[in-house]
């Protein structure tokens, strides 16, 4: 398949694995799927110069599935659910390595 260079990057949906902390230190895995905006090396260079990997995550995330609320109903994307999402550290975390594979053209592993 030929690859078409374009001038702007399609935004990607991309599987994020969500390691919640359990008792008996373990975790439980939730896979949700976080749409990014792709940006060439110097936007992102741009994008993250001085910001914290809070800040950044919100500059490049645009929408998600698989996040639901305590009734289990879907939780649509939003500016103010991303802050509460993006203030946990191991989802914050998760989503930035995501981020990263999904930069570098890493596959999901099976």
């Amino acid at each position: 398949m030929a690859f078409k260079l374009t001038k702007k990057l399609p935004p990607v949906a991309w599987p994020v694995k969500l390691p919640e902390p359990v008792d008996g230190g373990k975790v439980n895995i939730h896979e949700v799927s976080v749409t990014f905006r792709q940006l060439f090396d110097h936007e992102i260079e741009a994008a993250y110069k001085g910001k914290s990997k809070k800040a950044f995550l919100k500059d490049v995330i645009v929408n998600w599935e698989g996040f639901l609320d305590e009734d289990g109903k879907a939780v649509p994307f939003s500016e103010e659910v991303l802050e509460q999402i993006l203030s946990i550290s191991w989802a914050r975390d998760a989503m930035f390595e995501a981020h990263t594979a999904m930069t570098l053209g890493i596959a999901e592993k099976n």
